[in-house]
């Protein structure tokens, strides 16, 4: 019981509830820079919404009590690098995070803060990178369109299948689960990333032409 009240009477101090919502910027800010942990990340978000709500309307109500007129000012001046953190996302250039599962056809996850642009799916022809973009060989490719919006943050679709908002085959030649394709993934702001796709096993890009990943 005294241990609920203290609790409930700490949630009440405006720089006690600035402290914990730092914490959660630190959190979240390193979730982004690991882009398997992402999807937390974009999660707690919204509880740093809700804790800078918190932090303002607490701050506003110690201002005018004469005892805790300081702890509010420093309260909101933690207020700051979650601020900072959202002036982040709007030009966040991080990595995203992709996955793919065993699955017939195989289906994909994409997700980060960067939002998800697109992906190319290069044929096993190593000859192809060699020569221009009319020499390559896509054996699926999807781009968003809806450019009135950003690209979702978290996404999962199906290889053939392009999803809501974006432009892409519908009847992609069918992978070969032995075979060894680049993958090159979009993020919306930033430059591509590349990687290998064997199956469902997507590995960092190791090829002697990395100039198809720009492509």
């Amino acid at each position: 019981m005294i241990g609920s009240v203290k609790l409930a009477s700490g949630l009440q101090n405006s720089l006690l509830v600035s402290l914990l919502n730092l914490l959660l910027v630190v959190v979240t800010f390193a979730a982004f820079i690991f882009p398997r942990f992402s999807n937390w990340g974009l999660g707690l978000v919204r509880l740093i919404v809700i804790g800078l709500i918190a932090v303002v309307c607490l701050a506003v109500r110690d201002l005018w009590r004469r005892g805790t007129r300081g702890r509010a000012v420093l309260a909101l001046l933690l207020c700051l690098p979650a601020l900072f953190l959202f002036g982040e996302l709007t030009v966040w250039e991080g990595p995203l995070y992709i996955n793919a599962e065993p699955a017939t056809p195989l289906k994909f996850q994409v997700r980060g803060p960067a939002g998800f642009w697109g992906l190319k799916i290069l044929r096993p022809d190593p000859k192809a990178s060699e020569h221009g973009d009319d020499a390559l060989e896509w054996a699926w490719t999807i781009e968003w369109i809806n450019v009135r919006r950003f690209p979702p943050m978290q996404l999962e679709f199906s290889y053939g299948t392009p999803p809501p908002g974006y432009q892409g085959w519908t009847a992609p030649p069918p992978l070969d689960p032995h075979a060894t394709y680049t993958l090159i993934v979009k993020p919306a702001m930033g430059t591509g990333m590349c990687y290998t796709l064997q199956g469902a096993l997507i590995r960092e890009y190791k090829h002697p032409y990395p100039a198809i990943c720009d492509k």
